[in-house]
């Protein structure tokens, strides 16, 4: 977008294992430096296959969408299969990942049965940015339709912080130039009426409402709202990473109320944001603190 530089992406296999090597270094290296320096034990395979086995997967981002991937929703639905991961949400920006569940449901079970494993059970929902309409009601409605379609995340890539606090780096498919953005409060601070369909329709079908890349004073507000309106379940999306920052006090907070907080994986690596390459850790670090008794 803009003046950005486009990536030829076809490269030999042999630079491409070279690249993924190399970036397996620096990531490790990183790591160390900023969670095993701090005191957090480091995780070896076998303790990672315990972990993965019987476990649910909430926040699994599929390759049908404009942004690369490394896996499609079939190899990320072999691999669950391979290590006993019992059920994954894929979560797409762009598109309703509640559409094509059923055909990944049907094809990992297929696979299941010629392989002799247990089948994963795969759960998808719909993201509300731009391209499906922004905060649309009618749109969550459809997606609950679907089979499974149990989550709604507020919008992500298009949302008027994510584009403040990235600089537009990440941003998505504003519409037009003018764009700044999705808002989920209105001037006098309140929820906007359209976000008070899609609580109520959530609350109706029982569904996940997931929020990020919001600040911290919107997420509280927005959440208020939902558990007036009868929202059961609410997650709190990534809120260690800096686009969703939120405080160890108001996590706290949250967590009180029922809210689940998202610490997932890439959060956790050594990715370097804005911050620096130092950032995760210290937030990983700083959540690990308050859990330990």
């Amino acid at each position: 977008m803009g003046d950005e530089k486009k990536v030829d992406l076809d490269v030999s296999p042999e630079v491409y294992e070279y690249l993924d090597q190399r970036d397996r270094k620096n990531m490790e290296a990183a790591y160390k430096k900023g969670v095993i320096g701090r005191g957090i034990k480091l995780l070896n395979e076998s303790v990672v296959d315990q972990l993965l086995a019987g476990s649910i997967h909430i926040h699994e981002h599929g390759g049908s969408e404009p942004i690369p991937r490394i896996y499609d929703e079939f190899d990320m639905a072999i691999n669950a299969c391979k290590s006993g991961v019992r059920a994954i949400v894929i979560k797409t920006h762009y598109t309703p990942s509640s559409s094509r569940v059923g055909l990944i449901q049907r094809f990992v079970d297929s696979w299941a049965r010629e392989n002799e494993r247990e089948s994963v059970k795969i759960f998808g929902g719909i993201t509300l940015n731009y391209p499906v309409g922004g905060l649309n009601p009618a749109a969550v409605r459809a997606s609950a339709g679907f089979p499974n379609g149990k989550f709604v995340w507020v919008p992500t890539l298009d949302t008027y912080h994510h584009v403040e606090t990235t600089g537009g780096a990440t941003t998505g498919y504003l519409q037009d130039e003018k764009e700044t953005g999705i808002r989920l409060l209105d001037k006098d601070g309140k929820v906007v009426p359209e976000l008070k369909q899609i609580l109520e329709i959530i609350a109706e079908n029982d569904m996940v409402f997931a929020i990020g890349h919001y600040p911290a004073r919107d997420r509280r507000t927005v959440i208020d709202e939902a558990l007036k309106i009868g929202v059961k379940r609410i997650l709190a999306d990534h809120p260690i990473e800096y686009h969703s920052k939120g405080t160890i006090e108001e996590l706290k907070i949250l967590a009180a109320k029922g809210v689940y907080i998202g610490m997932f994986a890439l959060t956790c690596l050594i990715i370097p944001p804005v911050e620096g390459e130092d950032y995760p850790a210290k937030m990983t670090t700083e959540f690990l603190i308050y859990l330990r008794p």
